[in-house]
């Protein structure tokens, strides 16, 4: 086997664990932090390139089944069957993506479906470009079933993005005709077969960039909400001040006006009278002095909401 084809599976099987890494966080919340995870991931890639070179169709698939549950019920939180559930929907698209790559280009090349089995080249095409629509598939049904919250505009962005996934398909099938077409040199063959994959890899890493600066732009969202809704309460904290400034002012005046009334009769019934009025406008004249304007306009909110529900209340603004 040649060294590239080598170095070619590394960094396909790479890929593999990209693209079911950006899967599973699009459905699941993983149980440890992001590193973790894709070191769990790596290494599991790992076992399943060792294994693909026991050239067995069936331990493959087996191993594959296999290590996609791992995957999901050990780094990620979900129930069991919703594990082999996600295992088995990915490894069908899988299976069904390459089986159509193959069977359209050669529909399409008016080649024999098994051509490819003849070139390495041929083969790393028809993979990459398999791969590249079993990317494509697991995009859209994130798209559509994933519950993370996407606005209109970020789903817009979305879309059109995936103009890159598409014309990449379609590079893909442009170089596999053009390496059964024409009687290429094997260094040729080689560079073809590089950009494939570096055009897989670029779409992948792409869509990573646009997720992570979706993020980026929520918690900065979420920041100015935040910073807004902080505003806001210091304007109403502000205005409750001043009312209570008002009120202090308003009291003094009342009590004054109390007193001097109070001064002027001998009716013990009316000092009597004037005394519980005094009493109950004194009682808003209790305004808090913490040294902080917003607790004494807390504390005085929650002290009038009690008094008026006959509640007893006491504070320490210390």
């Amino acid at each position: 086997m040649a060294a590239y084809q080598i170095v070619f599976n590394v960094f396909l099987y790479f890929t593999e664990g990209l693209i079911i890494f950006y899967y599973a966080n699009s459905f699941l919340k993983h149980k440890y932090n992001t590193k973790i995870t894709i070191i769990g991931i790596s290494l599991s890639h790992l076992l399943l390139f060792g294994i693909y070179y026991a050239n067995n169709t069936i331990l493959n698939f087996i191993a594959l089944f296999v290590i996609y549950c791992l995957i999901f019920s050990l780094l990620y939180e979900c129930r069991f069957f919703t594990a082999l559930f996600n295992s088995a929907l990915l490894l069908a698209i899988m299976g069904t993506s390459e089986w159509c790559v193959i069977f359209i280009t050669s529909l399409f090349l008016k080649k024999d479906f098994y051509a490819y089995q003849e070139s390495i080249p041929l083969q790393m095409f028809d993979i990459a470009l398999s791969k590249l629509a079993y990317y494509l598939i697991c995009l859209i049904l994130i798209r559509i079933f994933s519950k993370k919250k996407v606005n209109t505009q970020n789903k817009s962005g979305f879309w059109k993005l995936m103009i890159m996934p598409v014309a990449s398909v379609f590079a893909l099938f442009v170089f596999r005709y053009i390496s059964l077409e024409t009687l290429l040199s094997n260094t040729a063959n080689i560079l073809c077969s590089v950009a494939s994959l570096c055009l897989l890899i670029s779409n992948i890493i792409v869509f990573f960039i646009y997720e992570h600066s979706i993020n980026n732009a929520s918690e900065l969202y979420e920041l100015k909400a935040v910073k807004q809704k902080q505003e806001i309460e210091k304007q109403y904290f502000d205005i409750l001040e001043q009312n209570n400034k008002d009120l202090k002012i308003f009291t003094h005046d009342i009590k004054n006006h109390l007193e001097q009334i109070s001064n002027l009769t001998d009716n013990t019934e009316i000092r009597t009278y004037i005394s519980k009025l005094y009493g109950t406008v004194n009682q808003y004249n209790n305004v808090a002095l913490s040294g902080n304007k917003t607790l004494d306009v807390i504390i005085n909110k929650y002290n009038t909401l009690c008094t008026n529900k006959n509640i007893e209340i006491t504070f320490n603004v210390k």
